[in-house]
């Protein structure tokens, strides 16, 4: 998994997080 997408994912997750 590249550190680009790893990081991506990171993001996408903590903005869920955020939401939920």
């Amino acid at each position: 998994m590249k550190p680009m997408t790893r990081c991506g994912f990171g993001l996408l997750a903590g903005a869920l997080l955020a939401l939920g």
